[in-house]
């Protein structure tokens, strides 16, 4: 799966939580604010970003993101 960030305010780090348990990423490439992401067992996932700049951080959570079958 190809998550896109669309965040404004130039972020320059970025962490991803992709719910299934596995390693919250976190970086400051183009690999870390487009990543792909592979889910390996079926369910419903939510999925949170958190995109950092100089200012601050700002999260968003979308609950039941992504379904896996």
């Amino acid at each position: 799966m190809k998550f896109t960030d669309k965040s404004t305010g130039s972020p320059i780090e970025w962490k991803w939580n992709f719910g299934d348990g596995s390693k919250i990423i976190d970086g400051n490439t183009s690999d870390y604010k487009n990543p792909t992401h592979v889910y390996s067992k079926a369910g419903t996932y939510t999925v949170k970003e958190t995109a950092i700049n100089a200012v601050g951080r700002n999260t968003v959570t979308k609950s039941n993101y992504i379904t896996v079958k």
